[in-house]
This record gives structure tokens, sequence and C-alpha cells, in this order.
């Protein structure tokens, strides 16, 4: 009877501590994100053999990006982790990539959101682009971000 007391006080006290440290586990893992830095050599890249040009970069509010579920869950946590000071997640800021093609009326706005110097997520609008074009700019943008989850958003 003392040891079941004992017994269910100790997992009482230990269950909690688990499930923070699998959650803080989660929150951090498969962190494999390129630099924010290079986002913008990387869209240079993408669209060099195509007929857009980077006609304006701006600033934009983060919550504009639309993340994937598990992306927006795990930042979710690692607020929360950097709110108690338990981890050091750095300013999150975004940016727009405006570009227009050479054929009227097409444009395609490449949105990336960054935490600190990370690149944490991609979404891509774009206007009246579809067809073999659409599929050769989705293959060459997710051969240039291999490990991000691209949101292509027809406008």
């Amino acid at each position: 009877m003392k040891y079941q007391i004992i017994f269910r006080w100790i997992s009482i006290l230990l269950l909690p501590l688990l499930v923070f440290g699998l959650l803080f586990r989660f929150a951090t893992s498969g962190r494999n994100y390129n630099w924010a830095k290079e986002f913008n050599e990387e869209v240079n890249v993408v669209i060099r053999e195509t007929d857009f040009k980077v006609v304006n970069i701006e600033t934009i509010n983060p919550d504009e990006v639309k993340l994937p579920k598990l992306i927006a869950i795990k930042l979710f946590l690692q607020q929360g982790f950097a709110f108690i000071r338990l981890l050091n997640l750095g300013g999150e800021y975004a940016e727009k990539y405006v570009l227009n093609s050479t054929v009227p009326s097409q444009e395609i706005k490449c949105k990336g959101r960054f935490a600190g110097d990370y690149l944490i997520g991609i979404e891509i609008d774009y206007v009246n682009v579809d067809g073999e074009q659409l599929d050769n700019l989705k293959n060459k943008f997710q051969s240039e971000f291999p490990n991000y989850e691209l949101i292509w958003t027809e406008k």
C-alpha cells in the first residue's frame, strides 16, 4: 500500500515532465531550414530561366504567409518555449517578392516567413499562370527548396 502511494505520486510528478520533454523534442526536431539571407538568391536562381523578373521586394506581416499545419504547430510550441525562455526563437518577419512576366497579366508573389536567421515557410500566389509553365515553376521551386512544403495559391 505504501509503495503504491509512492509510485502514484512519482508517476503524477513525472508524467508532466515526460509530456513537456516530448513536446520540446517535437518542437525542435527537423530544423533543416535554409538561411534567411539566402532566400533572395534562391528565388533568383528559380526564375533565372523563366519569363519572370523581380519587380518589388517588401516586408510584410508574418501572419500573411500561410504555413503547413505541422510547421504552424511547431512554431506555436517554439513561441511558447521562447516565452518561458527555454528556446531562443529570434524575431519573426516576412518578405514578399513580386515577380512579373513578359506575358501581360501574369504575376507571382513569393512570400517567405522567417524566424531569426531561418526561412521557415514559403507561400506562392500566382495569377494567370497555368499548364506547363506552372508545372515548370513548381518543379523549379521544389528543387531549390527541397526541405519545404510549398503552399501554392491561385489568386
